[in-house]
């Protein structure tokens, strides 16, 4: 402690900088015996701002319901705080678990932002506390109240919110069908030759060397007569499949078995029992099944034994679906910067669940949290009548494009161009008056729920002359010419008129951000563009952690930009200071030296602003007379002084 002291002492003396002036951050490192340049540089740091906004907001309390029982087995860690901040700082930085190990023993800084303590954390105890708390469904509580600090702290505009989805893929191999049912097909074999069960030896022998599950002494396996994996076989997988499942699927004990349960699903997804025709398959009967065909299979189905809850989307593929929502800060006014962008609300799913599902976790936490939100942007994905009525409900106007077109004619273009409903006329209540020819309509509606459905009818005879009959939706019938919509119909037609204005689109552009968004928290959860983790919770939990790591980052980058836009305030400022002293020098005669600068009263004249220096008021208060030199002249009538009578006589 008196070491640190004296360093302070010493280097405040040295520049001359009292002790009280010293930020009390720098001034405790100080006393700690860092010196002045050190502190300033961690005082700058990233360390810092997590140590500040981030350590003191997690609740590590939580932590200890992951380690059950008060023993010596699953006993609490003393340092539970630590190792939740260094599972963020992890992420934050996309370090490994021997790369943290490495980061926590050389990082000087990381250190003394966790606390000041020397302590270490091996990549087991790393791996074991990031599972834990996982598996327990805690990490949204742990770091959430980060995210609650930042939009407190800044006081987050979310009037205005986009969000987005987008796809990352599991951490797995991706298996046609042939490969998925041997895979299945072989962990039960595996799994239940473990077990040590006799139903295990009563299988035939060919079916456990066909797997894998024994070694084939002919070495006729299923890798060995076949060109590759998963090529022209001479048996039918499914058959196998069919076997197994029929076989043992009211055999105690083994439902429960893990291999079991992927190997029933994968023949409920995958197959299809025709009928009572029953086939011999190793000398056992089972019934006969087909393939289903691709559009029988959901894409829910199983894509890799190791990562059961990953799904398919013909549109993204396999893995998961990340949806993120954020709030849009107005524009700067007064010449200021552009407020901070955080992500309020998250969700992950499979690949096969659609994008509008995350439109309740909106909703939610737009109650919850009470953001007072006045506008949503989407793309088309959103678009959806019913969710456009339940934000209208909250007091929100959803903006988002219209995908689903309203009842159109089947024409192609001139006078047989379609005519879509939203060039019909309408009352407010949604009943159509007029079509766009300018004919009468006389329509009637029916109430079903919140579901309202009309029926415009129109002149038989003036709609079979019409020269736009082929492109108009209006169907001609023998009753009479009649046009079926509904209320959501409706609600679309309006969205488009609105859709074709220029202003609407301009208040809609702020959108395109969302596809930034999604794309940057798809890297801070999947690094090297792939997920390192599977199974739904696991990857839910990385990206409850990934959440609060890109607020910090915005925040960060939001503090560097009010740095910047201090330091060009001040530089103005000097700038316009620097104007005044220039034009103020002029003003009072002041000459500038010949290094550009300005001479020894410029303090004073940039200390009085508009008071004049020495030599104007020497000149004032001797009543503007000249010096003695002119004095001389006018008494010598104008005569040269002695120098210039000399130089006339040399």
């Amino acid at each position: 402690m008196t070491a640190g002291l004296g360093i302070m002492t010493s280097v405040t003396e040295s520049l001359i900088v009292p002790t009280n002036l010293i930020p009390r951050h720098i001034n405790s490192l100080l006393v700690k015996g860092w010196c002045l340049s050190d502190a300033n540089l961690y005082a700058q740091s990233p360390e810092y701002a997590f140590s500040r906004d981030v350590v003191p907001h997690i609740d590590a309390r939580l932590v200890e319901f992951a380690y059950p029982g008060k023993g010596v087995v699953g006993k609490p860690p003393k340092n539970v705080l630590l190792k939740a901040a260094s599972c963020f700082w992890q992420l934050a930085c996309g370090l490994t678990d021997r790369e943290m190990q490495m980061e926590l023993a050389k990082n000087l800084f990381l250190r003394e932002a966790l606390g000041g303590e020397r302590f270490t954390l091996s990549e087991r105890t790393i791996w074991d506390f990031r599972n834990r708390i996982i598996s327990h469904g805690m990490v949204d509580a742990i770091f959430n109240p980060v995210t609650a600090n930042y939009m407190k702290k800044y006081n987050a505009d979310f009037s205005t919110i986009r969000f987005d989805a987008t796809r990352f893929e599991s951490n797995m191999k991706n298996l046609n069908r042939l490969q998925l049912m041997h895979a299945v097909n072989r962990n039960f074999l595996l799994e239940l030759k473990k077990s040590g069960s006799s139903l295990y030896v009563e299988l035939p022998d060919g079916l456990k060397t066909r797997y894998g599950a024994e070694e084939d002494p002919d070495k006729k396996s299923f890798a060995s007569n076949n060109r590759k994996f998963g090529g022209k076989t001479t048996y039918n997988r499914e058959d196998d499949l069919s076997l197994l499942f029929h076989k043992f699927r009211d055999t105690p004990g083994v439902p429960g078995l893990k291999s079991f349960s992927d190997l029933a699903r994968v023949f409920s997804e995958q197959c299809a029992v025709e009928g009572d025709e029953k086939i011999s398959v190793w000398g056992f009967e089972a019934p006969k099944v087909r393939l289903k065909t691709g559009k029988e299979i959901p894409g829910s189905a199983m894509q890799n034994p190791s990562d059961p809850d990953a799904g398919f989307s013909r549109h993204k593929g396999q893995g998961y679906s990340l949806s993120l929502m954020e709030n849009v800060p107005p524009p700067p006014e007064d010449g200021g910067i552009r407020g901070i962008s955080l992500v309020g609300a998250w969700k992950v799913t499979g690949a096969q669940v659609p994008d509008k599902s995350f439109i309740p976790d909106v909703q939610e936490a737009i109650k919850k949290k009470e953001l007072k939100t006045k506008v949503s942007l989407a793309d088309g994905a959103y678009s959806g009548q019913e969710d456009f009525e339940a934000f209208k409900e909250m007091g929100v106007k959803h903006e988002s494009p219209v995908t689903v077109r309203t009842p159109r004619g089947g024409g192609e273009g001139g006078e047989n161009a379609k005519i879509t409903l939203d060039q019909f006329e309408a009352d407010g209540a949604g009943e159509i008056t007029a079509c766009p020819v300018g004919r009468e309509a006389k329509t009637t509606f029916e109430e079903k729920g919140k579901l309202v459905k009309f029926r415009a009818e129109f002149d038989r005879s003036a709609c079979s002359e019409c020269a736009k009959r082929y492109g108009c939706p209006v169907k001609v019938l023998t009753s009479g010419a009649v046009l079926d919509y509904t209320s959501l119909d409706y609600g679309r037609a309006v969205r488009l008129k609105e859709q074709s204005d220029p202003r609407w689109q301009k208040g809609y552009s702020p959108r395109a951000g969302a596809e930034a968004m999604v794309q940057k928290g798809k890297n801070v959860v999947c690094p090297e563009g792939q997920m390192k983790y599977r199974t739904g919770p696991k990857v839910s939990g990385i990206v409850a952690v990934g959440v609060p790591v890109m607020n910090f980052m915005r925040a960060n980058h939001y503090e560097e930009r009010l740095a910047n836009h201090r330091r060009k305030q001040d530089n103005q400022k000097n700038k316009e200071l620097g104007a005044a002293r220039h034009a103020l020098n002029r003003r009072n005669g002041i000459p500038e030296t010949a290094a550009g600068g300005k001479n020894r009263w410029n303090g004073l004249a940039v200390a009085g602003m508009e008071s004049k220096n020495p030599l104007d008021v020497l000149k004032e208060t001797a009543g503007g007379a000249r010096n003695s030199l002119d004095e001389l002249k006018e008494a010598g009538g104008g005569a040269p002084n002695p120098l210039d009578g000399l130089g006339a006589a040399a």
